[in-house]
């Protein structure tokens, strides 16, 4: 591998050029299996998922974007003695690092993620679960952890949900605490929202005064950002087709997950609560317009069409580039989620005041 990268990012649309994809496995992490209605659908989406994630790198490296990732993980790599241990996918990095600044933090001990410390230099890397939760810490009280999904940085504000138990998504207060303190003394601003789920699937911003968000604004967000254009989608990201069938096979999966297709297969569905519950998110609380990733002031990475999303990036001269994630009602993670932008042009400049 090249010289580690040293991190450097401020916000969500200065120019990126260097970025960190998730990384799959591979199809024979299933051989064991002997069924083929659990067997083939679960060896498609492994293989779509990897085909999806090369798409995704060669559109970030035809736009001049340094793109690391590891190649996906086989079996012979994860599996236990007995073969049969389903392993942890490090998919979405979003949601266990955060970079901010000139920092990688990193939320949880999976294993799998260990591949971060090939690609980010030493200097950069801080284990935030270990700092907070290590010998002689404080107690993991089982709540949300700090990441780069609740955590977005807007230059010197950094916007997250608040610390409350009225939302579905809080933070822990230890690491809370800890990390707000540490921000603080580092000369950020921390904006607290009453949101109710992972910040990057409520709200987009895309250039410096404009944003996009799910549902309307919540008193702060509109106090903070009162100069900023807006496009308050409501429940647009619902009415796409996939969403309508989800809604009516939720209730087999508890509305953690959804495949097109295998909605009367109920020894897939009871294979991937039993065995796979740690793969799977809570779908319900993303929507997948919003889930972007930016390139520069001038474009962004978006899942799929939506009119409205469409029409307002054009209205602010930012081009929108498809990039399909086939199997992100499965994984709960569009490209936002998959990707960890480890470089971007620019210094920490205040947006708002």
């Amino acid at each position: 591998m090249s010289e580690k990268i040293k991190v450097s990012t401020h916000s969500p649309f200065q120019k990126l050029t260097a970025v960190a994809i998730g990384q799959g496995l591979s199809e024979d992490i299933f051989d064991w299996i002997t069924e083929d209605k659990i067997k083939a659908p679960m060896q498609k989406i492994l293989r779509e998922t990897n085909e999806d994630m090369a798409e995704l790198k060669r559109i970030l490296e035809g736009l001049g974007v340094q793109v690391f990732q590891p190649a996906p993980l086989k079996r012979e790599q994860v599996m236990d003695g007995d073969g049969q241990k389903i392993p942890h996918v490090p998919l979405q990095p979003r949601d266990i690092f955060l970079t901010l600044g000139n920092t990688c933090y990193q939320q949880n001990t999976h294993g799998v993620y260990d591949y971060m410390k090939d690609i980010v230099h030493e200097d950069c890397l801080v284990d935030l679960f270990n700092e907070v939760y290590g010998p002689g810490g404080a107690s993991f009280e089982g709540h949300e952890l700090i990441s780069g999904a609740n955590s977005v940085k807007l230059g010197k504000h950094i916007i997250m949900p608040a610390d409350g138990e009225q939302g579905f998504v809080h933070p822990d207060r230890p690491m809370f605490k800890h990390i707000i303190d540490k921000w603080k003394q580092q000369g950020y601003e921390i904006i607290q929202t009453d949101e109710v789920g992972h910040t990057d699937g409520i709200i987009s911003f895309i250039k410096p005064g404009a944003f996009m968000r799910v549902g309307k604004s919540p008193s702060q967000e509109k106090e903070l950002l009162s100069k900023w254009d807006r496009l308050e989608l409501g429940e647009q990201g619902w009415m796409h087709p996939s969403m309508n069938k989800w809604m009516q096979e939720k209730s087999l999966v508890n509305g953690r997950w959804w495949i097109d297709g295998e909605q009367d297969n109920p020894q897939l569905h009871k294979f991937i609560n039993d065995w796979c519950d740690h793969w799977v998110g809570y779908c319900a609380e993303t929507v997948f317009d919003i889930n972007t990733l930016g390139v520069s002031e001038e474009c962004m990475l978006v899942s799929s069409y939506n009119k409205e999303v469409f029409d307002f990036l054009k209205k602010h001269k930012v081009e929108p580039i498809i990039v399909p994630l086939r199997h992100r009602y499965f994984w709960d993670g569009g490209l936002h989620c998959c990707s960890l932008d480890l470089v971007r042009e620019g210094g920490r400049e205040d947006y708002i005041s």
